[in-house]
């Protein structure tokens, strides 16, 4: 019972969909004291077509509600908080509500760690600091090549799960603004940054990273293929998610070169350049420096 009083660390996955973070979060939760869940999308519905008058007040938008009810079914905790109390009007009184619930399920499990992945949420990270006490970032990167692919190929093959079939145009500038969006916090101490390719490369030395900013030792060298973790943060209605679950390898062909012809291929590299995010690690280095 000593685990329920200490502080609890609230940790949110955050970066571009398709980018790898679910397989980072399978990873995380290796660590038995660490709970975590399907994505909540909580701060998406928070701000949803939010009308003028809400955004006067601070209010939250009408999406909210049933986001958190929704999301409390999907993750089985539906008893723990049915709905959110009818007093909860404002953007603080939604969060409040909703790191305390996190909270609770935690401490329900005698854990000391929650984590939250919605890939989204890194376009809310000013809003979160504000409201959420003491949280942890932890950013994934992906090569923007591979991941504007993937995010394509995924959109194409699940379009209504994805509210629609996604043009080229929005899968690249949806990489560009979520890399633009960690370059902005990851000199932070409590944000820290992992490429996906260090993740498949070395996953002994990016579990180390991980266990040294979150405090708690990943047992990667014992979990080949995560599927015990899997299951609670992955929903039925996502099954592109599955290869999380799989031992963690470089694949062979790239479907950057297997979906895009050569006019497309030259667009989206140009687009990168012209972001200056073509060498990831250089360009997250001249970010800290320059902070």
């Amino acid at each position: 019972m000593q685990r329920i009083n200490q502080p609890l660390k609230r940790i949110f996955v955050v970066g571009c969909p398709r980018s790898g973070t679910t397989l980072l979060q399978s990873i995380l939760l290796t660590n038995s004291s660490i709970v975590s869940f399907p994505e909540s999308h909580f701060f998406v519905h928070l701000f949803k077509r939010r009308t003028d008058f809400q955004k006067k007040f601070n209010l939250a938008s009408d999406y909210s509600r049933s986001g958190f009810f929704n999301f409390m079914c999907e993750s089985g905790y539906q008893t723990v908080q049915p709905a959110l109390p009818k007093y909860a009007l404002t953007l603080g009184q939604h969060t409040q509500v909703f790191t305390s619930t996190l909270d609770r399920i935690t401490q329900n499990q005698q854990k000391s760690i929650w984590i939250e992945k919605t890939p989204d949420h890194v376009n809310f990270i000013e809003f979160i600091e504000a409201y959420v006490r003491d949280a942890l970032f932890i950013h994934i990167v992906r090569n923007g090549p591979d991941a504007v692919a993937s995010l394509y190929d995924v959109t194409q093959k699940y379009p209504h799960a994805w509210e629609g079939p996604w043009k080229v145009e929005r899968c690249l500038n949806k990489w560009i603004t979520c890399v633009q969006n960690t370059c902005q916090h990851v000199q932070k101490p409590n944000h820290l940054m992992i490429r996906y390719e260090m993740l498949v490369d070395d996953l002994a030395s990016a579990s180390q990273e991980l266990s040294n900013f979150i405090g708690a030792e990943l047992h990667t060298n014992v979990s080949t293929d995560r599927r015990d973790e899997f299951k609670n943060i992955a929903l039925e209605r996502e099954p592109w998610k599955e290869n999380s679950a799989k031992p963690i390898y470089q694949k062979s062909r790239s479907k950057f070169s297997l979906l895009f012809d050569a006019e497309q291929q030259q667009y989206i590299l140009d687009e990168i350049a012209n972001a200056g995010l073509t060498d990831i690690k250089t360009s997250f280095s001249h970010h800290i420096d320059k902070a």
